[in-house]
């Protein structure tokens, strides 16, 4: 537990004594190099370990074509090359981290408390599914940097950023319907533009496969095993803080909700409330997608007072909060067992290591 707490901490100071839109370029870089290496160079840790191990042993020795029947096509080049070279899951890994972080920091540092964000973010973004589902965390990341940009960019760059996260995770192609909703367009014709959006996901859905695998992990074969017990905790992370900013009036929404793409991720995460009583792990993974919620509000939360003590007051109870959200998953969750035991690459020997390719 404590690995965890040594990276996490110190970013809770900084969001506790920093003020406004300050990120101190050194520390901040610090920060990102050093999360790179805690979470990219992890050995033997997170649910879903061995199964990635089993895709880069899959991805050795044999040509390009066959890889990407393996995985997405942006995680199976990047296994590819990790396989060919010889460095094994860590490369893949390290490359995984440095894709999720970039799109964080990149969101964050837009944000008006960077250093809340980034926090708010460290406990299961990064941490919990950094370390666990890979693929989804690259997806997540590129998706955050496209909110991050969103209102300078144009229609073709959104969906061809989204085009690039679903590269690594198929599900993320849903955020087309988003570029519709937000399309510089008569209104008249963003229902049928929504439609079109609507179609052309579910069309790369059903041709790649992955709309059947979906169902049958997430939705009518979920069992016992694939059902996710702590999904409508995890909903309300973003859920929360979304039924939140509705009940505090139109001044505080406005502040907290800046801008109608977060308007709208707010309601799809109220939405999936319900969503996971019946499907949980498909509930649980969507969810993931509307992180900027809960980012977006625990950093702009200070920004409802004028007194600068209520605002140091509310950094110090988030900063708290956040430390003893980690505290508790750690010692409370069903899975937090396969991140107890944190070991890093750069303290084993190589024989120790799962290179597994040359």
């Amino acid at each position: 537990m404590l690995p965890y707490f040594l990276v996490t901490a110190p970013v809770a100071v900084m969001a506790i004594v920093s003020p406004r839109h300050r990120r101190y370029p050194l520390i901040w870089g610090s920060v990102f190099f050093i999360l790179l290496v805690f979470i990219g160079l992890r050995h033997h840790v997170g649910m879903d370990w061995n199964n990635y191990l089993r895709m880069i042993e899959k991805a050795n020795g044999v040509d390009f074509l066959y890889a990407l029947s393996i995985a997405e096509p942006g995680y199976a080049l990047i296994l590819w090359i990790s396989g060919q070279a010889g460095w094994g899951v860590y490369s893949a890994n390290l490359a995984a981290a440095t894709i999720m972080l970039y799109g964080l920091f990149r969101y964050a540092k837009q944000t008006p408390s960077p250093w809340l964000a980034l926090l708010a973010a460290l406990p299961f973004l990064v941490i919990v599914t950094g370390m666990s589902a890979v693929r989804q965390a690259m997806a997540i990341g590129v998706l955050l940097w496209l909110v991050a940009i969103w209102s300078n960019s144009s229609t073709f760059k959104r969906t061809m950023m989204i085009f690039l996260a679903a590269s690594f995770h198929m599900s993320a192609i849903i955020f087309l319907i988003f570029v519709a909703f937000n399309a510089n367009i008569r209104p008249s014709l963003k229902a049928s533009f929504g439609i079109f959006m609507s179609a052309v996901a579910i069309y790369i859905l059903q041709s790649s496969g992955q709309a059947d695998y979906y169902d049958s992990l997430y939705g009518s074969g979920q069992t016992e095993v694939t059902q996710s017990s702590g999904a409508l905790f995890h909903v309300l992370f973003n859920a929360g803080p979304a039924l939140i900013c509705f009940l505090l009036g139109r001044r505080a929404r406005n502040i907290l909700l800046y801008d109608p793409l977060h308007f709208q991720f707010a309601i799809a995460a109220l939405l999936l409330i319900p969503l996971a009583l019946v499907f949980s792990t498909a509930a649980y993974r969507v969810n993931l997608y509307f992180f900027p919620v809960a980012l977006s509000f625990f950093s702009r939360v200070p920004l409802l007072f004028h007194d600068a003590r209520y605002r140091l007051l509310i950094r110090c109870i988030i900063s708290v909060f956040f430390l003893f959200y980690l505290w508790f998953w750690l010692s409370a969750a069903n899975s937090a067992i396969a991140y107890k035991n944190y070991r890093n690459a750069l303290f084993l020997h190589k024989d120790e290591l799962f290179l597994c390719c040359k």
